[in-house]
């Protein structure tokens, strides 16, 4: 929401899209606004990579929110663009360990947004959000807003 109100060209595009194109929408959402910043895992077995030997017990912590603005992977990867394709983000997670609830957040996204945007067609923040401390997830606990 605070990345649409602040780009109301992206908001009214937002608006009137549908079917494949609200699809490319949500996860271009998704990868500019993860709901995680992190994830923690464990070695399970010893390896290196770029240069860096991992061994069976470390704690590791993959950083979601720079790894869905990498630049090898997105052209201009801090702008918001809608029609961005393909969308290789790791918003949840990859491999066995992908999100389980990733299906519901993308239709929750889809229906969700659009909809507050039509009805609430002047919503804007009026105030910094304040953020619940949390490591691993990126929430809101108040956002002030106008409508």
């Amino acid at each position: 929401m605070l990345a649409l109100c602040s780009d109301p060209d992206a908001r009214r595009l937002l608006v009137g899209l549908e079917g494949d194109d609200l699809d490319t929408a949500v996860e271009e959402l998704l990868r500019f606004e993860a709901p995680a910043k992190a994830m923690m895992r464990t070695v399970a077995e010893p390896h290196d990579r770029d240069g860096r030997a991992f061994e069976v017990g470390q704690t590791v912590f993959l950083t979601i929110l720079a790894a869905n603005r990498a630049p090898r992977v997105f052209d201009d990867p801090d702008r918001l663009v809608l029609a961005r394709s393909p969308h290789p983000h790791l918003t949840f997670g990859h491999g066995h360990h992908f999100c389980l609830g990733a299906a519901l957040a993308r239709l929750e996204l889809r229906v969700a947004i659009p909809t507050l945007f039509r009805r609430f067609p002047d919503l804007t923040p009026v105030g910094e959000p304040t953020w619940k401390p949390n490591i691993s997830d990126r929430s809101a606990s108040h956002i002030p807003m106008r409508w």
